[in-house]
């Protein structure tokens, strides 16, 4: 439609989803739109009652929102990690009665990335609000070809980083199994 989005934010009451963008390019008019919500929420949790647990999470909603004829074009601009974000933080203020900064904090634990977490013991809301951010941050970081710093078919030795060369049986030359 040649809309470019510029930014989003949030209503609280009544549940809205605020967006600014441009129309006709880079000398085009800035517009704003306001998404109401409640009809998605209400949706979202009549499907949960009639049995589709998986309706009421945000992922659900996001997806439902991409697909709305309406402000689907604009809202498939923004990425599906600041999607569920703004919808948690709005399920967070509106139904949990948690402040915005509370809600804020909690979705920077959410989206943070612990090496050491155990990702097998979160619930699946939160495995893939995590699997977004790690999808996010290889995203922000991948060079592709035409991008400063690409070199093609890259090789790394990392044994002279790593200073002492750990041995194991598995990975040895000596291979018993005859494959």
């Amino acid at each position: 439609s040649g809309d470019e989005l510029l930014k989003c934010g949030l209503v609280f009451k009544p549940p809205t989803l605020l967006l600014l963008y441009r129309r006709g390019g880079l000398l085009g008019v800035v517009r704003k739109r306001s998404v109401r919500l409640g009809a998605h929420l209400s949706a979202a949790e009549a499907e949960a009652k009639n049995g589709d647990a998986g309706a009421n999470s945000t992922g659900a909603i996001a997806e439902r929102l991409k697909q709305d004829k309406r402000h689907g074009d604009l809202i498939c601009q923004l990425s599906q990690l600041q999607l569920e974000r703004l919808l948690s933080i709005l399920r967070d203020v509106t139904v949990n009665g948690l402040s915005k900064e509370q809600s804020l904090d909690k979705q920077r634990q959410m989206e943070q990335i612990d090496p050491l977490e155990d990702l097998n013991k979160v619930d699946e809301e939160t495995l893939q609000r995590k699997k977004a951010a790690m999808q996010e941050q290889f995203e922000k970081h991948q060079l592709k070809p035409g991008d400063p710093g690409y070199i093609y078919d890259k090789e790394v030795d990392f044994s002279a980083d790593a200073g002492t060369v750990e041995h194991c049986e598995w990975d040895s030359e000596d291979d018993q199994s005859g494959f």
